[in-house]
């Protein structure tokens, strides 16, 4: 296994839900030397989030659009809707920034395929994902298209990133580039999982009600964890050809890249702890 990641080749990542594999992707591509692939329906769905929150007196703002990106201090959307309300400048400010991202956004979607333009726009896109609130923004997660990513042919990007989960792991295996496997300890995948409602407890699993203790008695007793780690992960390691961690990630990026890290990215972390508890950044060592 080799120490620092080099960025100037094809790159696949492997990460097991609630381990913060999405950070991670989003921290690779803010490094803007990698295309990635998306289905029309994902940009488009994602331009429509944003879209819906376009802040007028003629636009009927619909109320889950609403409520899914308004902070703690921000009107109800009865209020919001009849203009009934002081709109403090901590407001307008957040309302910018939505109104410019969007804008950003129309770019992207008005080039079609040119990817190029995606990623030249990556951090746009990936600061408008974290605009959610601590309680839904994980649903504004984009997970690319490998496929399409294989089959793009750009000119200014010569590298991909591929990204895979657990029912895709077989495609990582037999992926013939560079592998990297993302993972962290089970003590804090599982922390992860429960407050972020992934992995063993998403609405797949178990619905959408509340999670219970004994949901989570049942994946510690029925969880294979060896030195610490989930064997799903652990048994995947030897395959690997570069291991991150996400205490790693959050700690010590410097050590992890051949390249240098960016303003973006050092953004980008500061905003993934502000949507999580400070004890549990304490304890899963996220400091």
């Amino acid at each position: 296994m080799q120490n620092k990641i080099n960025l100037d080749q094809d790159l696949a990542i492997f990460y097991s839900g609630g381990s913060g594999g999405f950070l991670f992707f989003y921290y690779m591509l803010l490094f803007k030397k990698h295309v990635v692939g998306y289905n029309v329906a994902v940009l488009e769905k994602f331009k429509n989030q944003i879209s819906e929150l376009k802040f007028s007196q003629e636009r009927d703002v619909h109320k889950d659009s609403y409520q899914n990106i308004a902070g703690p201090d921000w009107p109800n959307y009865e209020d919001f809707k009849s203009n009934n309300f002081f709109v403090s400048d901590v407001i307008k400010q957040e309302i910018e920034s939505l109104k410019n991202q969007f804008v950003s956004y129309k770019n992207i979607s008005a080039c079609n395929n040119n990817y190029d333009l995606l990623v030249d726009n990556i951090d746009k896109m990936i600061q408008a994902q974290f605009q959610g609130t601590k309680r839904n923004w994980i649903h504004l997660e984009m997970t690319p298209n490998n496929s399409i990513t294989q089959s793009l042919q750009s000119q200014k990007y010569k590298q991909k990133l591929y990204f895979y989960r657990s029912s895709t792991v077989n495609d990582w295996k037999a992926f013939k580039g560079k592998k990297i496997i993302f993972y962290t300890d089970f003590q804090t995948q599982l922390r992860m999982a429960i407050y972020k409602k992934t992995k063993w407890f998403d609405d797949a699993t178990i619905g959408k009600r509340n999670i219970l203790v004994s949901d989570v008695k049942n994946v510690i007793n029925n969880v294979d964890v060896i030195n610490g780690i989930n064997k799903e992960v652990y048994d995947l390691l030897p395959l690997a050809d570069y291991a991150v961690t996400l205490q790693q990630l959050i700690n010590d990026p410097r050590e992890i890249f051949q390249e240098n890290i960016n303003n973006n990215q050092l953004d980008l972390i500061k905003k993934y702890k502000s949507l999580h508890p400070n004890l549990l950044l304490k304890k899963t060592k996220l400091f």
